[in-house]
């Protein structure tokens, strides 16, 4: 993908570790995270979840307000078991990538997580359109649902910048990676790249 080698590369991670060993430890805190996270989710519907399955179903669905309740909560139950399970195998993924030095793993992460990132925030632009259009009804706007809001786009911010800066050094390891690969194929230690034709920069006249 010629649009993965545009992009700005580095040669350290955070903390002046090298690539690999900062893919490892982002991969190591995503699976951690993941794990915790899912634990939590199945812990905190666990009650919840056992009270829909057991619920009488002429009782379940006479009673349409609670029919509701109950289907909003098994969606996003199922919508945070879901996003938190491809954590963790994304996370598998990254961790594979960085330890077998397999570009093509850690491609996959990257192109994941950028989509991922994509659709939460995408999700979280909806979600707080609808939370301001709520709150300019109110009059004057609660000043803990202002610091809420503002907590949160701040808090959206950072992630965005920390995850974008974790795609470029994952990107960069895929780069060096492939130039080594290219270097034992050629048994050069000279990183080129072969002229094009079309290339405007080797397009000389001969005379």
């Amino acid at each position: 993908m010629d649009i993965l080698k545009r992009l700005p590369l580095f040669s350290k991670c955070i903390c002046g570790l090298s690539l690999r060993s900062g893919i490892i430890c982002l991969a190591v805190y995503q699976l951690t995270y993941g794990l915790l996270y899912i634990s939590i989710t199945l812990d905190h519907h666990s009650s919840e979840l056992s009270d829909v399955m057991d619920i009488d179903e002429t009782q379940f669905f006479d009673d349409y307000d609670d029919r509701n309740v109950d289907e909003e909560h098994m969606k996003y139950f199922y919508i945070h078991l879901f996003y938190d399970t491809l954590v963790i195998v994304l996370a598998l993924t990254l961790l594979y990538g960085a330890l077998g030095r397999n570009a093509i793993a850690i491609k996959i992460y990257i192109i994941t997580e950028f989509l991922m990132t994509i659709a939460y925030t995408m999700n979280f632009v909806v979600v707080l359109t609808v939370i301001l259009a709520t709150a300019t009804t109110t009059d004057p706007v609660p000043a803990h649902l202002k610091t809420l809001i503002l907590i949160e786009v701040v808090r959206q911010l950072i992630s965005l910048t920390l995850t974008t800066y974790f795609l470029l050094c994952c990107n960069s390891y895929v780069q060096e990676l492939e130039r080594e690969a290219r270097q034992r194929r050629t048994g050069s230690t000279v990183d080129y790249e072969p002229m094009r034709e079309n290339d405007e920069q080797y397009n000389l006249h001969v005379i």
